[in-house]
């Protein structure tokens, strides 16, 4: 694998790669214990919180991921530049749709 593609498929996992699934299980849990509470309309209003805040905070945590990964992939660019064009990244002759 050349350099950039190694940039490229190392920078998928991140520092923020932990947060997303996070939430979506932590919401689960949350949605499973406010089962229990027997007054509907309260149970109800506080599924539809605890929906709405965790949406929230799982597209923050998506957020910093996809800008984390894009923040890597830059840096790699900036300290290569040789190997960059207009266009993005030169990569080998094949992939550019020149034999």
């Amino acid at each position: 694998m050349e350099p950039f593609e190694q940039i490229w498929e190392s920078s998928r996992t991140n520092a923020f790669s932990w947060g997303y699934p996070f939430v979506l299980y932590t919401g689960v849990g949350v949605l499973i214990a406010l089962s229990v509470i027997r007054h509907d309309v309260f149970r109800r209003i506080l599924k539809a919180i605890a929906i709405f805040g965790l949406a929230i905070i799982a597209t923050q945590w998506s957020s910093s991921e996809i800008e984390e990964k894009w923040r890597i992939r830059r840096e790699w660019a900036d300290t290569h530049p040789a190997e960059m064009t207009q266009e993005g990244y030169m990569g080998s002759p094949s992939r550019a749709g020149v034999c």
